[in-house]
């Protein structure tokens, strides 16, 4: 139990520290920081505007996942696997699709 606590418990001090470097970048005017969070060819972001930028990018690379065929992904890449006729990776997708239009 004492060995699951402290995984645990240093799980949540790294977790604390990612969370301390952010804040550290989205509120530069606060802390004296000379990082920004900057949207490519925009100007710098901080606070609520760099959170909102930061989870809609987030959630574009959650999208990032399988071959492309079924599913477009937000990178336009397309796996050369041929497609749900010739890849069981696809073939599934295109039935998980079907099945969530019925």
């Amino acid at each position: 139990m004492a060995e699951a606590y402290d995984q645990v418990k240093a799980e949540n001090e790294a977790l604390r520290k990612d969370a301390e470097r952010y804040r550290f970048v989205r509120n530069p005017i606060g802390t004296s920081s000379p990082l920004a969070i900057w949207n490519e060819g925009k100007m710098p972001l901080f606070s609520g505007m760099a959170d909102a930028v930061v989870d809609e990018y987030m959630a574009k690379e959650l999208t990032n996942k399988g071959h492309g065929h079924v599913f477009p992904r937000h990178d336009g890449v397309k796996a050369k696997c041929g497609g749900p006729g010739l890849c069981a990776e696809c073939a599934a997708d295109q039935q998980a699709k079907e099945a969530s239009h019925d």
